[in-house]
């Protein structure tokens, strides 16, 4: 016989014995030793509730009037030391809170200020940059910005908010009428050279 079918019979004879265990515990046979086993630790664990519950039960059923007392000094005594330290907890709870609403108020007030200035920061520079660019368009716009603005003042307002637009807006017809009747009576006046091309 070789090693390796000492090693399968063993095995087989392993399965079977499971097998047969699993298959008697299933269908409710339980081995005898088992069953004495089983039966003792129940009993035992049994009475030893039993018993704990009986002396429970006798204690409360006993006369004894100092049970209420027992019980609310252990109370109080074990609340001594937190009560002693709640007026301290309380105060510097307070203190905490004093302090968190006054950080608040500060942070807030600094959010303000810096709001502030940046939006006067922002304003300025915005009008800045608007004054920058009527003066680049005026410039541009040459003897004519002060013709615009004196005949058709919404107009010249609008080529100065929006200067990539005076292009267009002075090859209008209209403009170019207005605008050369303008300066026509402004030259008459001597108020304004005449433009090139007007006599």
């Amino acid at each position: 016989m070789d090693l390796t079918e000492l090693f399968l019979i063993s095995g087989l004879i392993a399965a079977w014995v499971g097998t047969t265990v699993g298959i008697m515990h299933a269908i409710g046979w339980i081995p005898p030793r088992y069953r004495r086993t089983l039966l003792a630790l129940q009993g035992s664990t049994a009475d030893r509730i039993a018993g704990t519950i009986r002396t429970e039960l006798e204690v409360l059923r006993s006369p004894d009037l100092s049970l209420p007392d027992k019980i609310t000094s252990s109370i109080q005594s074990g609340l001594a030391p937190l009560s002693a330290s709640l007026p301290q907890l309380e105060t510097s709870m307070r203190e905490l809170v004093s302090f968190f609403k006054t950080q608040e108020a500060q942070i807030q007030n600094e959010v303000m200020q810096a709001k502030g200035a940046l939006g006067g920061i922002a304003k300025a520079q915005n009008m800045g940059m608007k004054e920058l660019a009527g003066a680049v368009i005026a410039d541009a716009l040459g003897p004519i910005a002060p013709v615009l603005e004196m005949a058709l003042p919404n107009v010249y307002k609008i080529i100065l908010k929006r200067p990539e637009l005076a292009g267009q807006i002075l090859e209008w017809p209209i403009v170019k009428n207005v605008l050369a009747q303008a300066q026509g009576w402004m030259a008459q006046q001597g108020m304004v050279p005449p433009a090139e091309g007007t006599g």
